[in-house]
């Protein structure tokens, strides 16, 4: 059965590209744009790996790390996280790995490519063994939706050239972008001026007019060519003039783009706030769940003791109705008290009557105590005569049976032999 691997990204483009690499790894992919579908699809389906990004529309990545690492199961809290970001810095991913629960396994800054997610991928779970191994950076990516600076850090990092441009029919020009009416002059006098030299000046082996300064941020490219050593005409003073303009354009543009560079800086910043806040939220979450829990617990035992509050109020209410019988029951207790102090009455009278009979035969008792007394000693005065003879009788019987023993011993024990023979 192929390994799992579950993509939690709402960017179309990046998800279709990691999948298509991924199946051809010889993976099962599963894919959505929804943080909570995402961690249903975890618990339900429980993938080899979980691959998420922080910049999801309803939630954020750090959330679902948070929620999958600690859920109540084993086997979802077992399954490795790789968190990608597009706007975290390093060290928002250092702290973040810092954290004792909800951390994730690896993380990722984007724009990765298919092959960084694949080394990640094989640290955590391992690949297939039995799929040709193909190289994942091969698959051809689109960079025309790159913008010509990517913000990462505090320092921006200008763009010189892609590795592959992907051909366009649709390619802006100079006079389709809205506001470069000079760059459509300067491509009009660019044409005059190749019209020109193949009439006759580029025949004659003169140089062509330099071509225009490159649209980058940079004083180098914003200051003007130096002029050539053809005598300025009209239609070069036109050109320098363009190009003046063009070199004011190109200052004013790198001043744009440094306010943009801070303008993205000052973005990071909050995005990082932003994250922060998110991380202080998935605490809270934890916090909210651990006190959820607590109040779990706190109810239940509100619940034992309102059932025990009811059983007292029923004891109660009976012991109520048996206070309210307590006066018919007092007034028959006392009539029981004296028809029992009447029967005490008749009962001390007999009581005095058979007192003095008792007392009679009290002394005839004693009488008769006193005379079995004295029977009583000369009957132990006997007993401790017959005892002694009784001792004296054992003691003999003892003698006897020894002697006896010895007896019988001497007549089992067989003639002893006799050991010298006469030698031959």
């Amino acid at each position: 059965m192929p390994k799992t691997i579950l993509l939690i990204d709402n960017d179309s483009d990046l998800v279709g590209t990691l999948a298509g690499v991924l199946e051809e790894r010889g993976f099962s992919v599963l894919k959505t744009a929804d943080g909570k579908e995402g961690i249903d699809l975890a618990r339900s389906r429980l993938p080899d790996l979980v691959v998420v990004s922080v910049e999801l529309p309803k939630t954020s990545g750090y959330t679902i790390c948070s929620k999958l690492k600690k859920d109540d199961a084993s086997r979802v809290r077992a399954i490795p996280v790789v968190l990608t970001s597009s706007e975290a810095k390093p060290k928002t991913f250092e702290d973040h790995r810092k954290l004792k629960v909800g951390r994730a396994d690896e993380y990722l800054l984007k724009p990765y490519s298919p092959g960084a997610l694949i080394e990640k991928i094989e640290t955590l779970i391992g690949l297939p063994e039995d799929h040709p191994s193909t190289d994942p950076d091969g698959v051809p990516f689109d960079a025309s939706g790159l913008a010509e600076e990517i913000s990462m850090g505090d320092e921006p990092i200008v763009i010189d050239e892609a590795d592959e441009v992907l051909p366009t029919d649709e390619s802006p020009t100079p006079a389709t972008l809205p506001g470069d009416e000079d760059l459509a002059v300067l491509d009009a006098a660019f044409d005059g001026l190749e019209e020109k030299d193949d009439a006759g000046l580029g025949r004659h082996g003169a140089p062509p007019p330099p071509p225009p300064a490159a649209l980058l941020p940079s004083e180098e490219a914003a200051a003007p060519a130096p002029p050539t050593s053809r005598p300025a005409s009209g239609r070069d003073k036109d050109y320098f003039a363009l190009k003046e303009r063009l070199a004011q354009r190109d200052r004013e543009l790198l001043k744009v783009r440094e306010e943009l560079n801070e303008k993205d800086r000052e973005l990071v910043e909050e995005r990082e706030k932003q994250t922060s806040l998110e991380q202080e939220l998935a605490r809270v979450e934890a916090e909210l769940e651990q006190r959820d829990g607590q109040l779990r617990t706190l109810q239940q035992r509100l619940d034992a003791l309102s059932a025990a509050q009811k059983r007292a109020e029923r004891d109660l209410a009976a012991a109520r109705d048996e206070t309210r019988a307590l006066p018919a029951k007092v007034q028959g207790l006392e009539q029981d008290l004296a028809q029992a102090r009447a029967a005490v009455g008749a009962r001390e009278a007999e009581a005095g009557r058979r007192e003095g009979e008792l007392r009679s035969r009290i002394e005839d008792a004693n009488r008769r105590a006193a005379a079995m007394e004295e029977n009583a000693a000369r009957s132990e005065e006997r007993a401790a005569t017959a005892l002694e003879q009784v001792k004296a009788d054992q003691k003999v019987k003892e003698r006897v049976a020894k002697a006896l023993k010895i007896a019988l011993q001497l007549i089992e024990e067989p003639p002893a032999q006799k050991t010298d023979e006469p030698r031959a």
